[in-house]
């Protein structure tokens, strides 16, 4: 008899460790998924933003916009955009401070090639037509559509 309970004994606590094992395993998952879900709803949320910020960026920097409160909302936006340095853009003033940066495409999508005779420029990226965004681990939200350029010899 007492052989008995010590087998159930060592079976309940087999059992029990076990699901515990389960238990844990399905907490990571969950907790996984919820971070692939929440990343995945930023990056969509991102793709639209994306271009309002790009045009306000470009129309405070080429002066276009002057109204002071436009330009305003613009630095509010930026601020909000990056705030907690949880969101990187990819954007026009990112490449003009990185003039001629290399094209990556890990972060970048090339929609379009300008030929250029310059060896250095090759490769180098022109324009963005899209902001693109990275995480504070520098995983990438939204690609930046870019324009490279490429060395043509004539």
């Amino acid at each position: 008899v007492q052989i008995q309970e010590l087998d159930n004994t060592v079976n309940w606590k087999d059992q029990y460790v076990r699901w515990l094992a389960d238990y844990e395993n399905l907490k990571k998952r969950t907790e996984k998924s919820l971070q692939a879900a929440q990343k995945r709803t930023i990056s969509s949320l991102l793709e639209n933003i994306l271009p309002i910020y790009s045009s306000l960026s470009e129309g405070v920097s080429n002066g276009w916009i002057k109204d002071p409160g436009v330009v305003s909302i613009y630095k509010k936006f930026k601020s909000s955009l990056t705030a907690g340095c949880t969101i990187t853009p990819i954007d026009k003033e990112f490449i003009k401070t990185n003039l001629y940066t290399e094209f990556d495409d890990n972060y970048m999508a090339a929609v379009s090639y300008v030929d250029t005779k310059s060896k250095a420029q090759h490769n180098k990226v022109f324009d963005v037509v899209v902001p693109g965004a990275t995480d504070k681990d520098n995983e990438v939200l939204v690609y930046a559509k870019v324009i490279v350029c490429r060395y043509k010899d004539e």
